[in-house]
């Protein structure tokens, strides 16, 4: 089975507004009754009442803790009484919800206190234990220091965010989203072998450059929900969605029923074409499914009248390798302290334990990109090591869009702006539907001053991939293609969201302080920069204008001028 999920919720009232103790009572015994109401049992483990002032309550589903406890703050705050009880809620991950710990419930308890009234606050682990966090207003506070002093990684759950600009597809083709198969069960085993199997759905059906696939992580974001089909029209925007569903016999015999649904006849229409069809795992993990290829090739000539070519996919020595990789990329993301280096050592003992394949080898070069984002080491240092590993991954697969467009991102970190294109480009010829690959490209051309065409990649690796872990990444880099190409008012709406997904990000808080000085938000624009400082406490004009890529292009004088109005240090 899969790791637990377990969470508490630690609840704190504020009584002291209400009329009497009694009546202060009563509201605390309401609130709780609400909160278990709306958390039956399962997956409600225990009721803990801890002082008159707080409450506790553990669950085994951290997601469904979450829903329990937005329904109640919702419900309680949809009446008019100025005599409600008021309180404050904090969710924090937990190893057994039948034998709470102290620390456990203690930062739940931290959390609490650093929420407004009326508010709920989740701890990183917890955020990590959500099967459905796209589902949740989510709002990266950043490390937040309570009443102790110490600082504590928190986010919020927001009710009154601004709209969310929607990706424009109508420019962009056919999109197709292919679900992750369900094949009866959730152990570790069945679950990777429907990640391979979709997986290969994926990597056959985004050789087209006609189609548009949703990658593979966006896609995984709707494995838990009960109506994953009607979520995949509304939350990943797909034309076509093809779904799969199937067993697992004896010798590992794939038994599976693929079809195909339009946005037009909706999750409840009949499918534009079914098909039944059997694999074996051995010819999944060897790139030899020719049946799941040749259906592939019949949904394509279905929504575009043409033949797609079927060649062997991607290619594992066992199935324990491919969960390894698996368990690693989806690590890479996660958010609790130690995942990042677990996830760089699981890949790099997947690279010697399968030494030919170039997929540990690329993913490790995304890795250390991913380091020098988040601060661990310099840009250049990342960037060196980076374009070792994506060089290494090419010396053994030339067509690995992954390795070709990271190593074209850290040849723009070296200013070679021109080779970066091309080898981005390449990326899209062997996969037209990499979403990171046009987000890359996005950033080379913005360096390039070629903005409308950088709004054009940027808007399309962010509709390829909307539920991806590096959403935040995606928004960014169509910020900056706006905020270049002189969109203000979109550029401002997606920095914005991307500092709501990932408040420790100093380029979007940069691009959000230009955004707002030409937009006339000097007291925002202000207060971003010092959210910028912060993070780059040395940053100056001087610096920008040195280090950012596209020094010689127009918009980085404007932007400069920007930074300068904006509070930034000229010197």
């Amino acid at each position: 089975m899969g790791a637990p999920k377990a969470a508490v919720l630690d609840v704190i009232f504020d009584p002291r507004h209400l009329l009497s103790p009694l009546h202060a009572q009563a509201s605390c015994k309401q609130v709780s009754e609400a909160l278990l109401s709306a958390l039956p049992k399962p997956p409600r483990e225990l009721s803990l009442p801890l002082d008159e002032a707080n409450l506790a309550v553990t669950s085994h589903d951290t997601q469904s803790l979450v829903e329990a406890a937005v329904h109640l703050q919702q419900q309680h705050n949809a009446g008019p009484s100025p005599r409600r009880l008021r309180f404050r809620c904090g969710i924090h991950a937990m190893g057994d919800p039948a034998k709470p710990q102290s620390a456990e419930i203690a930062i739940a308890r931290r959390l609490a206190a650093t929420a407004d009234l009326g508010g709920l606050c989740l701890s990183a682990q917890a955020i990590d234990q959500l099967d459905q966090p796209w589902r949740l207003d989510l709002h990266d506070r950043g490390a937040r220091e309570d009443a102790s002093g110490s600082a504590i990684h928190v986010f919020s759950i927001e009710h009154d965010m601004p709209t969310q600009v929607q990706p424009q597809h109508s420019d962009f083709g056919a999109i197709l989203a292919v679900l992750p198969p369900d094949l009866g069960g959730n152990s570790t085993r069945l679950l990777a072998m429907a990640n391979l199997v979709a997986d290969t759905l994926i990597v056959a059906l985004s050789r087209s450059s006609q189609l548009q696939v949703v990658s593979a992580r966006s896609s995984r974001g709707l494995r838990h929900s009960r109506q994953a089909l009607a979520d995949a029209f509304e939350h990943l925007q797909a034309h076509h969605v093809l779904q799969c569903r199937g067993s697992v016999g004896v010798g590992d015999q794939l038994f599976l029923q693929l079809s195909l649904h339009d946005k037009q006849a909706g999750h409840s229409g009949p499918p534009l074409w079914q098909e039944r069809l059997e694999c074996k795992l051995e010819d999944l993990l060897y790139g030899e499914a020719f049946a799941l290829q040749e259906a592939c090739a019949d949904v394509h000539r279905l929504l575009l009248h043409a033949s797609l070519s079927v060649s062997k996919t991607l290619v594992w020595d066992s199935l324990e390798n491919y969960q390894l990789f698996s368990a690693a990329t989806q690590l890479m993301h996660k958010l609790s302290p130690g995942c990042l280096e677990q996830s760089g050592q699981m890949l790099s003992q997947l690279s010697q334990k399968q030494a030919q394949a170039a997929e540990p080898l690329a993913w490790l070069a995304f890795w250390h990109i991913l380091k020098g984002v988040q601060g661990h080491g310099t840009i250049d240092e990342a960037a060196t090591q980076a374009q070792a590993f994506a060089q290494a991954a090419l010396d053994l697969d030339p067509g690995h869009a992954l390795a070709l467009t990271l190593l074209g991102h850290t040849l723009s970190i070296r200013g070679d702006l021109q080779q970066a294109l091309a080898h981005h480009q390449q990326a899209l010829q062997h996969n037209p539907s990499c979403a990171l690959a046009w987000s890359f490209q996005a950033l080379a051309q913005t360096y390039s001053n070629q903005t409308r065409e950088a709004c054009e990649s940027a808007r399309l690796g962010l509709a390829l991939s909307p539920l991806d872990p590096w959403q935040y990444f995606l928004e960014a880099a169509l910020a900056h293609a706006l905020l270049a190409h002189q969109q203000y008012s979109e550029a401002l709406l997606h920095a914005q969201q991307s500092l709501r997904l990932c408040a420790s990000h100093a380029p979007t808080l940069l691009y959000l302080s230009v955004a707002q000085v030409r937009l006339g938000q000097a007291t925002q624009a202000q207060a971003s920069m010092h959210g910028l400082r912060q993070i780059w406490p040395d940053t100056t004009v001087g610096l920008f204008k040195t280090r950012y890529w596209g020094r010689n292009t127009p918009h980085a004088e404007d932007f400069a001028k920007a930074l300068a109005e904006a509070g930034m240090p000229l010197l």
